[in-house]
């Protein structure tokens, strides 16, 4: 049995002061070129982006993001402040 995947929709803007990603552009989506950077602060700030834009589901993510483990992207953008809620 499928189970359909929950979109995460994001606010572009974190909460607190402990958000260390500030200064953020959303401006469109991050081009899906493949070799990205593949640290965790880049998947973060192009999930961030994409965010900024729409909602995002595991799928986009891994595919056209690089993604390997949205969750864990997502996991961190919440520690460091942001206000991410499924759609």
């Amino acid at each position: 049995m499928k189970t359909k995947e929950r979109p995460l929709a994001g606010s572009c803007k974190p909460e607190g002061a402990k958000n260390k990603a500030g200064g953020l552009s959303c401006q469109g989506n991050p081009s899906p070129l493949k070799n990205q950077d593949g640290s965790t602060e880049a998947q973060e700030l192009r999930l961030l982006k994409s965010l900024c834009s729409g909602p995002v589901t595991t799928f986009f993510a891994r595919r056209h993001l690089d993604i390997a483990h949205p969750a864990g992207r997502i996991l961190g953008l919440k520690k460091k402040g942001y206000e991410l809620e499924p759609v």
